[in-house]
């Protein structure tokens, strides 16, 4: 016997406006996410938001899945910031979705950055 889930690989699926797997009552979405100006030209973009609560994990387990235009760029834990490298010379989105310990997903939270 072979249970497919034992041999299921998880994909991390794109962001998108009304994806089904953001729907989570759970997990809140990372307030106050920015930039501090800290963006350049040739891509480099610090990211920093405010730590995502829940109703069962504390801040510390809770991981943060960052996305560039719409594309899986890294994640962390625990962590309430990060550097990124964007395409350069261009305006890119950049977002961060919270997951807590038992894979419940936020909204994403969004910002547009001219790394022009």
């Amino acid at each position: 016997m072979n249970p497919t889930w034992l041999t299921t690989v998880p994909t991390v699926p794109p962001v998108g406006a009304g994806a089904p797997w953001f729907r989570c009552k759970y997990t809140a979405t990372p307030g106050n996410f920015t930039t501090r100006g800290m963006y350049f030209s040739d891509g480099e973009t610090w990211l920093f938001w405010d730590a995502s609560t829940d109703d069962q994990d504390p801040a510390s387990v809770i991981s943060y899945l960052i996305f560039i235009n719409d594309v899986y760029d890294s994640g962390v834990v625990g962590y309430t910031q990060t550097i990124v490298y964007g395409p350069a010379f261009s305006i890119n989105t950049y977002s961060v979705v919270a997951v807590d310990a038992s894979g419940n997903r936020s909204t994403p939270a969004t910002i547009v950055v001219d790394n022009r």
